[in-house]
């Protein structure tokens, strides 16, 4: 080993040293932080949801979400369940099949196989 090295060697052995290696761990760490949290989307405030007796597309405030499925708010009934939007076709999200199945006969919309979203005529 070098007088360099040595030197580095004893730096770092020293509570300086162990406080600045730190420090940079430290800095490292915030900076990786940052830009991965810089680079996440935000939540929109609004959650699409379909009513599967209809087939009309409601965007609901994620605040009067309470209990899924919602209230449809111009027939008052329990028919809405949240959908995603790909390729131009509306889906309700895979997780609430099962709810989807308990409404039954309600359901005129939404291909149970596909749980694709039919529009209203």
């Amino acid at each position: 080993m070098n007088g360099d090295q040595a030197a580095i060697v004893g730096f770092l052995r020293g509570n300086r040293g162990k406080l600045g290696l730190a420090l940079v761990v430290l800095l490292a760490a915030a900076v990786t932080l940052f830009m991965q949290l810089r680079g996440s989307r935000r939540l929109s405030n609004t959650v699409s949801f379909a009513c599967v007796a209809t087939g009309k597309i409601y965007d609901i405030d994620r605040s009067q979400i309470k209990a899924v499925p919602l209230a449809n708010p111009k027939t008052g009934e329990r028919t809405l369940l949240p959908c995603v939007k790909e390729d131009g076709v509306y889906y309700i999200s895979t997780r609430y099949r099962d709810s989807l199945l308990r409404l039954g006969e309600k359901n005129s919309h939404v291909d149970p196989e596909t749980l694709a979203v039919r529009s209203e005529p």
